[in-house]
């Protein structure tokens, strides 16, 4: 058997590839998630995280690189709208003159994309993939007018992102069997 994603041979029985960490199409019912998997050393360390086969996934797999990546995109969230990038106004203002957005929106948005992808790889590894609406209801109330007024609302939704993101895997279920039989 070979795994669909980087080619490997691999066990029948193995829920993981140990190249590349993905999933094993084959075994029905999995209940090994690929957090508690590393931890058995059931894949392999992710020195390799930025690898061709898939290895932007890996790289958020640690807790604290996820932290440190979030804080490091979210920090300019906080002082670009000091230079006007999430005021209405001033870029309604610069699209009536012709001069276009402000160009530190174009910063704020990115940065904010940023944490959106980030929370998604983050949540999709970890198995909570409801991860990602934080940082995109922190979009929403940072870039709409009005609802940038409510003070402390990006704040929160960014401190649940980076808290969820790295408390990690929710309780895994185990498959349950059927009635025992005494046949």
């Amino acid at each position: 058997m070979f795994c669909t994603n980087c080619g490997k041979e691999m066990n029948a029985e193995s829920a993981f590839c140990t190249e590349c960490g993905a999933r094993n199409q084959n075994v029905a019912s999995c209940s090994v998630s690929p957090v508690s998997a590393r931890k058995h050393n059931l894949l392999p360390p992710i020195g390799g995280a930025l690898s061709v086969n898939g290895g932007v996934m890996k790289f958020f797999a640690n807790a604290p690189v996820f932290a440190i990546v979030y804080i490091l995109f979210m920090l300019p969230t906080y002082y670009l709208p000091y230079v006007g990038s999430n005021s209405s106004a001033l870029n309604a203002l610069g699209a009536a003159a012709g001069a276009g957005l402000n160009p530190a929106f174009y910063w704020h948005l990115i940065a904010l994309l940023v944490l959106i992808v980030a929370a998604w790889f983050r949540g999709t590894f970890i198995g909570k993939k409801w991860l990602v609406i934080f940082p995109i209801l922190a979009t929403v109330f940072d870039l709409t007018p009005g609802l940038s007024a409510i003070p402390l609302v990006p704040t929160a939704m960014h401190l649940l992102a980076i808290i969820l993101g790295v408390v990690g895997v929710s309780a895994v279920a185990t498959p349950q069997s059927g009635p025992a039989s005494n046949a």
